[in-house]
C-alpha cells in the first residue's frame, strides 16, 4: 500500500506540472547545439608583462585568433595579431619583455605544433616560424625570467621519437641544443633562472625522475616510481633545493608533494583521501606554490597564498 501511495503522489506531481505549463508558465527555450560546440566570443585574456597590453583569444573569420588592445581600452578597439583560418589558436604567451606573443600551430591537423612569434606591434604581419623543421613537434619548457629573449622548448627535429632541448633566440629565430635526449627523456624542467635541472624518464614500467646541481655535467638519479604511483612533475621549487610533484606513492590518491633534490625525500604538501589532485598554480613570478585544485562534485580550489 505504501509503494501505490508514492506512485499516486509522483502521479499527482506530474500531473500538477502539466497543468501549470498548460496554464500558461513557458518552458525554458532550448539551446541549441551548436552553442555547445562554437567558439567563445572571448576567451584566454592575459595582460603583458608590462602591464600595457591586454591578448585575449577571440574568433576572426570563425576561427579563434588572437587579439590585442592597450589596457584599459574598450575591447572593441583590439586587433587581430593573427589570422589563421584553418584550426585555430588554442593556447599563446606573452614574451617576457612584453615585444611578442608566442603560440603554438600545426597543420592540417597533424598535431605536429610549431612554436610561432607574433608581432603585437605589427598586425598585419605574418607570424614567425621559430620551429620549422617539417614533421617536428615543439612544446614549450620555459620562458627564462633571466633571459627575456630565450625561450626553453623541446624539439623532436633531430629524432622524431626523442624531444631534445634547444634554446631559441626570439627575435632572430636562432636555436642552440641544451641537452640532447639518451632516449628515455619525456620532460625536460627548469628552475627560475631558466636553468634545466631535472628531467622525466620512462624506462619499462617505471619513471625515472633525474636532477644536477647546476646548468651542465650530467644528471643523476635522484627517485624512481612505478607507474601505478602516477608521478607529475609540476615545476622547481624558488631556491631550486626541491621539485613540486604530485604522486600516489603509498597513498590511494594523487597528492600534492615536495621532493628534495639532495635526499630524494618525498614530503605531503597537500591530499584529499578521496579525489586525485586535478591543478597545481604555481607563481610564474617566484616560483611559490599558489594552491591545488581537486575535482570533487565540481572543481574546488585551496590556496597557500594569501593574496591569491
Amino acid at each position: 500500500m505504501r509503494t501505490i501511495a508514492i506512485l499516486q503522489l509522483v502521479t499527482c506531481g506530474l500531473c500538477a506540472g502539466q497543468f501549470l505549463i498548460a496554464e500558461g508558465t513557458s518552458k525554458p527555450p532550448e539551446i541549441p547545439l551548436k552553442d555547445f560546440f562554437d567558439n567563445p566570443k572571448i576567451s584566454d585574456a592575459a595582460i603583458s608583462p608590462d602591464g600595457k597590453r591586454l591578448a585575449f583569444l577571440s574568433p576572426e573569420n570563425n576561427r579563434l585568433n588572437i587579439w590585442v588592445c592597450e589596457t584599459g581600452s574598450d575591447l572593441a578597439s583590439a586587433k587581430a595579431v593573427t589570422h589563421d583560418i584553418e584550426r585555430g589558436i588554442i593556447a599563446y604567451w606573452w614574451t617576457r619583455d612584453s615585444s611578442y606573443i608566442l603560440y603554438g600551430q600545426d597543420q592540417g591537423g597533424d598535431e605536429n605544433f610549431h612554436l610561432y612569434r607574433a608581432d603585437p606591434s605589427n598586425p598585419t604581419a605574418k607570424p614567425i616560424d621559430l620551429t620549422p623543421t617539417e614533421g617536428a613537434r615543439a612544446e614549450i619548457i620555459d620562458l627564462p625570467r633571466d633571459r627575456p629573449n630565450e625561450a626553453l622548448v623541446a624539439i623532436n627535429a633531430r629524432d622524431k621519437r626523442y624531444f631534445d632541448a634547444y634554446a631559441i633566440d626570439i627575435a632572430s629565430g636562432r636555436s642552440r641544443l641544451l641537452e640532447k635526449n639518451p632516449g628515455d627523456v619525456d620532460g625536460w624542467f627548469a628552475d627560475g633562472h631558466g636553468i634545466i635541472r631535472a628531467c622525466a624518464a620512462q624506462v619499462g614500467t617505471k619513471t625515472e625522475i633525474r636532477v644536477r646541481d647546476s646548468g651542465s655535467g650530467p644528471f643523476r638519479l635522484l627517485a624512481t616510481y612505478s607507474d601505478e604511483e602516477s608521478v607529475s612533475i609540476h615545476g622547481v621549487g624558488p631556491d631550486g633545493s626541491f621539485l613540486y610533484l604530485s604522486s600516489a606513492r603509498n597513498a590511494n590518491t594523487e597528492r600534492r608533494a615536495s621532493l628534495d633534490l639532495k635526499t630524494g625525500k618525498e614530503t605531503v604538501l597537500d591530499e584529499d583521501p578521496e579525489y586525485d589532485l586535478s591543478e597545481v598554480l604555481i607563481s610564474d613570478q617566484t616560483n611559490e606554490l599558489l594552491g591545488v585544485g581537486y575535482n570533487r562534485d565540481r572543481l574546488s580550489y585551496k590556496g597557500f597564498d594569501k593574496q591569491f
